[in-house]
């Protein structure tokens, strides 16, 4: 069933939810022998403590299971089976900025909504999110493990309400993408799958194309190249004129014209505010320190578009034989194999030698090197550009250097973050940080630049798995503006406290 739906998925260019409610032993031998069914090899996460141990069926289809992360280098180097991440609460940063095929996220471990919100943001394009969970009644009374975590003296666990968890067995029901399997039901998988294509790909609205699209693909199993309202290919964008070759032979690597502007741009911070084609040394003498934001939806080609961008100024670099050097952070640095595998992308096709030494990359002119948030204030001293990957969920103390006044080697930082966050809550990077860059605007930077990406690179526009999970964990909420009169009922005698 999960190849069949796995197929139709990647035909439509979607990705989607696949509930399985039931008891946690039954699930698991469900999802085994599905995954045990696959026809080609897939990379795959699963969230949570698992009860029933696996045994390869054989060792081309069957999942084996790590207990550390798998590097993107170790999948391609062995393709010929699964590969299985075993990811636990306190793991699941270190997903970050990585991709997968299937997320099993099981919340008898815990719904954990950070958790739930990065994981589910690795899911390629045609990819599934298989979620684990009680029957609907015996889950709205389920003791979830994350109380624990959330409860404070003197209540228990088994006082806490249990509102959030209705909201999103609400949410559930209500969405006619889900795709939901659950122990008891009298109709076989397949069945289930077909009934849910019929629905899912069809619309009562005849107007609406995107849907009409996805309908008529599917009756007719046929790959069609672009989605409804999807970007066009980037090659059918003419490149801007900039006196160098450079920019001129990356666009093709750009997955939207928006991300080959957008690294186009942090190309010409970094030049001082010079175009390309001016041969003043890129900064190498500091004239115009400068400081850029950039703020994006998951799968909107943040870090790859740090990546292009690293390997375009070291590219640049080589052509005029010019000394540089990137300083790269980030959470944990697994997060960060997409950030190198673009650069290295770039220098390939300029045909320029570099090597790689664990967590640096060098060329004859320049070097691309990672290191850790708490080493960040001994490392900038020697950085031209400093890059900051998943900045929300690195402590703003940590990035505090950045702002300092004797830091003058670097002539451009670039903070890149989530917008709606699931980076610990991201607040702390919006609410503290930003304002303390504002007020380093005048004393350290001559310019801090708000950049964004909207299209996505990673799934298709309309994605049912996106749609979901933004209504399941209340991504795009945003407070109510309070007005006189919601001001006025508000106070001690209607106002009460509830767990």
């Amino acid at each position: 069933m999960l190849n069949q739906l796995i197929h139709i998925l990647t035909q439509n260019k979607q990705r989607c939810l696949l509930w399985v409610k039931g008891e946690q032993s039954w699930a698991e031998l469900q999802i085994q022998s599905w995954l045990s069914q696959i026809e080609h090899p897939l990379d795959t996460v699963w969230f949570g403590e698992t009860l029933v141990n696996k045994s390869p069926v054989n060792s081309h289809t069957n999942p084996h299971r790590k207990s550390e992360n798998v590097h993107h280098k170790e999948r391609a180097q062995n393709r010929t089976q699964n590969q299985n991440t075993d990811v636990r609460i306190k793991q699941y940063q270190k997903m970050l900025g990585q991709e997968s095929d299937v997320l099993v996220y099981d919340a008898y471990a815990g719904l954990n909504s950070d958790a739930l919100g990065a994981l589910v943001g690795t899911i390629k394009q045609g990819g599934v999110c298989i979620l684990i969970s009680p029957d609907v009644p015996k889950w709205l009374n389920y003791v979830d493990p994350e109380y624990s975590r959330l409860c404070v003296e003197p209540y228990q666990p088994e006082q806490i309400s249990h509102y959030y968890i209705q909201h999103f067995v609400n949410q559930l029901l209500l969405s006619s993408q889900v795709l939901s399997i659950g122990q008891d039901d009298t109709h076989s998988p397949e069945q289930i799958l077909q009934n849910w294509c019929d629905a899912a790909f069809t619309s009562e609205d005849e107007s609406d194309k995107y849907r009409q699209e996805l309908k008529e693909r599917y009756r007719q199993n046929q790959n069609i190249e672009t989605l409804v309202n999807s970007p066009a290919p980037v090659s059918t964008y003419l490149p801007t004129p900039v006196g160098t070759n450079l920019l001129h032979s990356y666009y093709k690597t750009c997955r939207t014209e928006e991300q080959y502007q957008l690294v186009q741009q942090l190309f010409e911070l970094s030049q001082n505010n010079e175009r390309p084609s001016d041969p003043k040394p890129l900064n190498t003498q500091i004239t115009n320190k400068q400081a850029a934001v950039l703020q994006s939806d998951r799968g909107r080609g943040k870090s790859s578009s740090l990546g292009l961008f690293a390997g375009l100024v070291l590219a640049y670099c080589q052509q005029q034989k010019q000394v540089l050097n990137i300083i790269l952070t980030a959470p944990h640095s697994t997060s960060v194999s997409g950030v190198f595998h673009f650069c290295e992308t770039i220098l390939k096709q300029q045909n320029i030698a570099y090597r790689i030494d664990k967590n640096t990359l060098k060329t004859e002119f320049g070097s691309l090197n990672f290191v850790a948030p708490d080493e960040l204030v001994h490392s900038i001293d020697n950085a031209n550009i400093v890059l900051v990957d998943e900045a929300a969920a690195i402590p703003s103390q940590m990035l505090l250097p950045l702002l300092s006044e004797r830091n003058t080697q670097y002539g451009l930082v670039v903070f890149s973050t989530t917008i709606h966050g699931y980076e610990g809550t991201g607040r702390g990077f919006e609410y503290k940080f930003k304002p303390m860059l504002d007020k380093a605007l005048c004393k350290v930077f001559d310019g801090v630049t708000n950049l964004s990406l909207t299209q996505p690179i990673r799934w298709s526009v309309d994605d049912f798995l996106e749609q979901d999970i933004n209504q399941l964990l209340m991504i795009n909420a945003q407070p109510s503006l309070l007005n006189f009169t919601n001001k006025s009922i508000i106070n001690s005698d209607n106002v009460s406290f509830n767990l």
